[in-house]
């Protein structure tokens, strides 16, 4: 993905800051890093697909109902 395309979300073309940034997120949030930066990413990710035209249709909820799911267990899933 080039700069041009990534134009929301270009704090990851900065390694120090982003290392920063996902560092804040997760101590403010008690979300792990490595899941901070996986929705990061994923944001991104669908940032650039929505350039693609309307050729893409989401279909939602499954990864709501896992976390529900394991939330309704007494599992934290965001706590890795």
């Amino acid at each position: 993905m080039s700069r041009l395309e990534s134009r929301l979300f270009p704090w990851h073309e900065d390694p120090e800051f982003f290392v920063a940034a996902v560092s804040f997120t997760a101590k403010e949030t008690t979300f792990s890093t490595r899941l901070v930066e996986k929705d990061y990413f994923c944001t991104v990710l669908l940032e650039y697909l929505t350039t693609l035209g309307n050729a893409l249709v989401f279909k939602g909820g499954e990864a709501f109902m896992i976390f529900a799911k394991a939330s309704v267990n007494g599992y934290n899933s965001h706590h890795e």
